[in-house]
């Protein structure tokens, strides 16, 4: 797998964080790997990371007030959990995180690289959902009417789906309109490529049919519903 996007990984146990990076880097993750949450804080100021995959039970983080503090940044990356210690209190806390996944050490390799490697494949799909929401606004500002119809009366079909397909890409609702609940932005996502088709006549051809595709390009990349 050419790996584009980079793992941060979070552990204080040595031995647990040395095994997990090396399996991660023999199997295409790029991953940094942190001992501490302030060394991980250091790293997320300096680089752009699309996942974060975080021990549980360490200094700085035993009740995960280190999650939840990332979870509340506007650019949060997903977060997968592992833990050596379940407890019923840290699962509950967890299950109302918006985390990806809470996994046991040590974890099943085959199912954890699953995992991540969906868990890429989604955030590439937000940043291509993103830039398309971006080039439909772009259009409709263009065109002098970015949330109103010709007559200026009834929001524009192109604006409204727009915002749709913004909320439903959005990378930790707690509703089914996340990419976890990929039926509503399965159907967003269609609808916008119809829409598109039905009103190439209102702007460039080329633009549209360029943004049209892709957006088929997305919806193809995830798969069956």
């Amino acid at each position: 797998m050419p790996a584009t996007e980079r793992i941060l990984h979070v552990d204080d146990d040595e031995t647990s964080r040395l095994a997990l990076h090396c399996w991660m880097e023999r199997s295409g993750f790029l991953v940094t790997s942190a001992a501490t949450t302030a060394e991980a804080d250091r790293c997320l100021d300096a680089e752009k990371y699309a996942l974060i995959l975080s021990d549980i039970h360490m200094p700085g983080n035993m009740r995960l007030e280190w999650i939840e503090r990332l979870l509340a940044r506007e650019d949060a990356p997903a977060v997968v959990l592992l833990t050596g210690n379940p407890e019923l209190e840290t699962a509950l806390r967890a299950a109302n995180l918006p985390v990806a996944a809470y996994l046991l050490k040590p974890p099943n390799y085959a199912l954890l690289g699953q995992a991540l490697r969906r868990l890429l494949d989604e955030r590439r799909h937000r940043e291509e959902l993103a830039d398309c929401v971006r080039s439909i606004r772009q259009m409709l500002a263009e065109r002098g009417q970015p949330g109103a119809n010709a007559d200026g009366l009834l929001p524009d079909p192109l604006s409204d789906l727009a915002g749709k397909l913004a909320r439903a890409a959005a990378p930790h609702p707690r509703s089914a309109t996340t990419l976890h609940g990929q039926p509503l932005l399965r159907q967003v996502l269609t609808e916008t490529i119809t829409t598109l088709e039905k009103t190439k006549g209102s702007f460039r051809s080329k633009e549209l049919r360029d943004l049209r595709q892709r957006l088929e390009r997305v919806l193809a990349g995830m798969g069956e519903p």
